[in-house]
């Protein structure tokens, strides 16, 4: 689809609630493609948060200083506001877009490596980025994810208490075979996790 500004393009993973338009989300992730110098759409009331997944990224000018947004994996937050110039460093780029809606909910981007113990929250989104990992809810079927693959969930009502949510989610890379007998964790899975919380929900544990 086409960005808000029609500057671009982005693929939408997930907008919330459902039917939402650009204008009424309370929270959405998108992969948008940047191929040339331009805008960035505005938004709001919106606060976002950006991470360069692919290409060797961009120069974002309007933010103050330039932001050189060239190191995969790293999340960068800006207000929605904003008006965000982005200048490519070499080529095309691919990011993942978070947005929420302020006063409505918020959002925690995190990256993982390790195995770990994640707190739960009423929404979020999970990407790996890189390997394979295994997610465990508590009382739930093991989730296991391939590189590239995601999973997002929602509660019905994002100000809703997240009671359902309470518990920790355990999460882990997967060992990988090296040779016929041994089995090693791979040293460059990465987990990209989005926890999104309404403002009447619990804090995230």
């Amino acid at each position: 689809m086409p960005w808000k500004n029609g500057k671009g393009v982005t693929r939408e993973i997930v907008c919330r609630p459902e039917a939402a338009t650009l204008d009424r989300f309370d929270w959405r992730v998108s992969l948008a493609h940047i191929a040339a110098p331009g805008p960035f759409s505005t938004f709001d009331g919106i606060d976002r948060t950006i991470v360069l997944l692919q290409g060797a990224g961009v120069v974002l000018q309007g933010l103050g200083e330039p932001y050189r947004l060239q190191e995969a994996y790293q999340p960068f937050a800006f207000a929605g506001e904003a008006k965000v110039y982005a200048d490519l460093i070499g080529g095309p780029s691919e990011d993942l877009n978070v947005m929420t809606r302020r006063g409505v909910c918020s959002a925690k981007v995190q990256l993982h490596q390790t195995e770990a113990s994640v707190g739960a929250s009423s929404s979020g989104f999970v990407l790996a980025l890189r390997g394979q990992w295994a997610l465990t809810l508590p009382g739930q079927a093991r989730l296991l994810l391939e590189a590239g693959q995601g999973v997002w969930w929602d509660s019905d009502d994002i100000a809703a208490p997240a009671n359902a949510w309470a518990a920790h989610w355990q999460i882990s890379p997967l060992a990988k075979q090296t040779t016929e007998a041994t089995q090693t964790t791979d040293p460059c899975a990465t987990l990209l996790w989005v926890s999104v919380q309404g403002h009447n929900s619990p804090e995230c544990p």
